[in-house]
């Protein structure tokens, strides 16, 4: 009997052994298999926001290079281009009586299928962002078709402008179902692995006169005829005359005038950063530049921006033209001290001094006060003290539609991911 218990107890034991090992040998398995599982799950959603980022770059460089190919087709001198861009067009005056705004706007502006901009009710600024919920957004499918694959990569981005900078904010997906993206339905609307990155970058520089006739910084005191109007076939210019300062005029009037006084306050540095986009070494650096005589300047074969280094006293009769449009910016003073100075393109000087008549056939800027050999201060329209001589300004933005000033570039420190 007594062996029978023992026989009995111990194999009691052995079954209790082997369910506890049986147990732990499945709770092993169940753990490894949960940690297997949790380990794919892991992996799978690591590699999916993996795409999501490459999806998220992807859409910042194809914004990126959207923008740069519109400024090409903008600033190159093909009829017709400027209505081929996708994103960007040039600034237009803003609506409504000219001069009316007393602005001067960025050279670029959003169009407004992205903008939703509506000319006489939105506010200007809405030009230069990206309107809420719309996107220039893409499907990216694979280089190579594989059946039964489809990650369902996409981006949509959106983009803001200050100046010649322009800020990116770029958002990639994967699992994303959006047949055709679109300005207003586009891809990643909905929930699914997600990346975004942000980086800035800086537009070629190109000419920006808000599409006025003439700038001018300080003041203005002219004794002679005054006429602005467009080129022939060209459009109507937004302002004819814009100063910072007051215009005193005596004499045939024939132009509309507006002040904008904060451009007095602007340096000259900011000034030329308004007006070219760019800083004077930058813009330099691509000119054809020629030391200031009392005579006309030779121009060089293929030149499209010319620098005069340095102030320049005419004291003859003087044409600047190339039959191509033409840029010249006078770094220093202008003094017409006899004979006409004709310019056809854009001219660009600091203070101008003159006795005698002054014709552009595009437009001008001048940083600085345009008065006589004799300056004695603003609001002094006698002959003596004054600019005198005719001034004609006939616009035409073609005449200095010049290849861009300077290259586009990223910025340095502004690219983020997450």
């Amino acid at each position: 009997m007594a062996d029978y218990r023992m026989h009995r107890q111990a194999g009691l034991a052995t079954l209790a052994v082997t369910l506890i090992l049986v147990f732990i040998a499945t709770t092993a398995a169940l753990y490894a298999n949960k940690n297997a599982f949790v380990f794919q799950k892991s992996s799978a959603n690591h590699y999916q926001h993996l795409k999501a980022f490459e999806a998220a770059e992807a859409g910042a460089n194809e914004l990126a290079a959207r923008l740069q190919a519109d400024v090409a087709l903008l600033t190159d001198n093909v009829p017709g281009n400027d209505g081929n861009t996708v994103l960007l067009q040039k600034a237009a005056s803003s609506g409504g009586a000219r001069c009316a705004n007393g602005a001067i706007d960025s050279a670029y502006i959003f169009k407004s299928s992205y903008s939703n901009y509506v000319a006489g009710v939105s506010p200007a600024s809405d030009r230069y962002r990206f309107a809420a919920g719309r996107y220039f957004s893409n499907a990216l499918p694979l280089l190579t078709a594989s059946a039964g694959v489809n990650p369902g990569l996409a981006y949509r981005a959106q983009a803001f402008l200050d100046g010649g900078t322009v800020s990116i904010v770029s958002e990639g997906c994967a699992d994303d179902a959006t047949a055709t993206p679109s300005i207003t339905a586009p891809a990643c609307a909905n929930d699914g692995p997600k990346a975004q990155v942000r980086t800035q970058i800086k537009l070629p520089a190109m000419i920006n006169t808000g599409n006025n006739a003439l700038i001018n910084k300080g003041y203005m005191d002219i004794f002679g005829a005054v006429h602005v109007a467009p080129d022939a076939g060209a459009p109507t210019p937004n302002c004819d005359v814009v100063t910072g300062g007051t215009l005193t005029h005596t004499g045939s009037a024939g132009y509309q005038q507006t002040s904008v006084p904060e451009i007095a306050g602007l340096s000259s540095d900011n000034f030329f950063k308004m007006i070219f986009g760019a800083d004077k070494a930058a813009v330099k650096a691509n000119a054809s530049v020629v030391t200031p005589t009392t005579g006309c300047p030779a121009i060089a074969a293929g030149t499209s921006v010319l620098w005069i280094e340095g102030n320049w006293t005419l004291t003859s009769g003087c044409t600047l033209s190339t039959g191509n449009p033409l840029v010249v910016i006078v770094n220093g003073n202008l003094t017409q001290n006899g004979g006409e100075l004709q310019v056809t393109g854009f001219l660009y000087a600091q203070n101008v001094n003159r006795n005698t008549q002054i014709t552009v056939n595009g437009a001008a800027a001048f940083d600085g006060n345009m008065d006589g050999l004799i300056p004695n201060g603003p609001a002094d329209g006698n002959a003596t003290h004054a600019a005198y001589g005719s001034t004609a300004i006939y616009y035409n933005p073609d005449k200095f539609k010049v290849a861009p000033l300077t290259q586009g570039s990223g910025v340095a420190g502004s690219w983020v991911d997450f």
